[in-house]
Order: C-alpha cells, then sequence, then structure tokens
C-alpha cells in the first residue's frame, strides 16, 4: 500500500501491469485506475477509522504492547510466505512482474535479504507509533 504511493508520488513509477485500450477494446481505462486507487486507498481509511475509534474508546485499550519481537516474527512470516508462494509461482507462471520495482533486473535475493527485512521492521514500527 504504501510501497505504491511512495513508488507512484515518489520516482514517477508506472504501474508494470497496466493494460491499455490500445490492446483491447474490453478495457476501461478509468474504471481499472479507480479500482486500483482504491484498493490502494480504504486500507488507510481503514486505519484512519480504527485510530479514531480507539481515541474515542473509555475502555484505555494498549495496543503498544502488540508491537514486539512476536509480530515481527509474524510479519516475516506473511511476507516471506507471500513473497515465496503468491508472488514467485504467479511471476514464473505468467511472467507478469506486478510491480515494477521487481522488474527482470530487480536482484531478487536482495529483495530476500534486504528490502523484506527493512520493510518488516518499518511496518512493525509504524504500527508502534500509531498505536
Amino acid at each position: 500500500m504504501a510501497g505504491y504511493w511512495a513508488g507512484k508520488v515518489f520516482f514517477n513509477m508506472k504501474d508494470a501491469d497496466r493494460i491499455s485500450a490500445t490492446e483491447t477494446k474490453d478495457i476501461d481505462e478509468w474504471h481499472m485506475d479507480i479500482c486500483t486507487y482504491i484498493h490502494h486507498s480504504v486500507p488507510y481509511a481503514l486505519i484512519l477509522l480504527l485510530q479514531f475509534e480507539l481515541s474515542t474508546n473509555t475502555k484505555g485499550i494498549v495496543l503498544k504492547e502488540c508491537y514486539g519481537a512476536c509480530t515481527l516474527f509474524w510479519t516475516y512470516m506473511w511476507m516471506y510466505a507471500w513473497f515465496c508462494f503468491v508472488y514467485m509461482p504467479w511471476r514464473v507462471l505468467t511472467g507478469d512482474i506486478v510491480y515494477s520495482v521487481l522488474g527482470s533486473k530487480t536482484d531478487l535475493v536482495g529483495v530476500c535479504f534486504v528490502v523484506i527485512p527493512i520493510a518488516g521492521v518499518i511496518s512493525n514500527l509504524v504500527g508502534w507509533l500509531l498505536c
């Protein structure tokens, strides 16, 4: 989610799997754009709604205890499982890179040992700071 908007806004990256109307007449580009923006925006709205709900809650829920070594471990498990069992099979079977940042020139070993660990720490740190 954040990676999509960071790539789009700061690095001017294009969607790697975008299908244009010139390739096929069955595509409504405006509809495809709206769906893409919804998929990458609604989770932020849900996070803000959760923050509002927690700030108005009088029961005093403390979520900072949830962001520790255990949640970092499960974050890594989810990220590596997604990469190995969803992304890589999809890429091998279809040839679709899905994300332009993971193009054919990208070192996938570097992604596994540098990008995923850093992204996991950052995501848990952001979760801890937001709660």
